[in-house]
């Protein structure tokens, strides 16, 4: 039996001074529910989100009792993981992946804005490791981070090579799509999708902002246009010290560090 009951962690209260301490997948599950109003504090009406919660990684999490593909031999019903924030509760504490490795991220989603994050809208999400997470959607903005960031800072993400993502539009192995600063990110995932397409970022439009010091390991593919090894189309911003290292390919607007901009 797969256990799956979310478990509040007995260090913190998610302020950005005194975050959750968390070291087990079902603090982790709990965590994510708490920020989207599935969880509530006593005394606090039901749905009540807490977006601003903060958070702190104090060891290695496996997310495979969480989140995982079905399997028949097993009798197990898949279970996709439902990304932390939406665009109705935009994420914006302080979450520290504090150097530890999430493993086994699972998500099989229909919906834009897919990954372990779906909207992080402000805050610092950082110092995260990914290991065979895999992540495919059917709807725009799709990353193995986050779906979709608004100007939160992502920080020290990497992905390994046993990760893959796959969307239709905006897909990245860092992110689907941002307008953030992204910083020291190095991809090794799998990236595959129809258009704007990139190892970093699918779609980047970070007006006075940029990416800085990432790299991409991936093999980056797109069916249609826009693919990049760092960005599949960069609208505005900056890119500096980046470099990839991937084999990119698609049908049009294709390049090195970015597909078209």
């Amino acid at each position: 039996a797969w256990a799956q009951t979310p478990s509040r962690p007995s260090i913190g209260n998610g302020d950005v001074d005194n975050p959750f301490q968390i070291s087990i997948a079902a603090e982790l599950a709990w965590f994510r529910d708490y920020v989207n109003g599935k969880i509530v504090n006593e005394g606090e009406k039901d749905g009540t989100t807490h977006p601003s919660a903060s958070a702190t990684l104090t060891a290695d999490i496996d997310l495979v009792e969480f989140c995982h593909a079905a399997d028949a031999a097993t009798n197990t019903e898949e279970r996709s993981w439902t990304p932390i924030g939406n665009s109705d509760n935009m994420y914006q504490g302080t979450f520290d992946g504090n150097g530890k490795t999430i493993s086994n991220l699972y998500i099989n989603a229909t919906s834009g804005d897919a990954g372990f994050f779906g909207y992080a809208g402000n805050g610092s999400i950082k110092n995260i490791t990914f290991d065979n997470a895999k992540v495919n959607s059917t709807g725009n903005n799709t990353g193995i981070l986050a779906g979709y960031d608004g100007y939160c800072i992502i920080e020290n993400i990497k992905t390994l090579e046993k990760c893959s993502v796959e969307g239709i539009e905006n897909v990245g192995g860092i992110a689907g799509s941002t307008i953030g600063n992204i910083i020291n990110c190095e991809n090794h995932a799998m990236v595959m999708g129809a258009s704007c397409v990139g190892g970093i970022v699918g779609y980047y439009d970070g007006s006075y902002r940029s990416i800085t010091s990432c790299a991409n390991y991936g093999v980056v593919t797109g069916s249609e246009e826009c693919v990049g090894g760092i960005a599949g189309y960069f609208n505005s911003g900056t890119i500096q010290n980046c470099a990839n290292y991937g084999d990119i390919t698609g049908a049009d607007f294709v390049g090195n560090l970015i597909g078209d901009g």
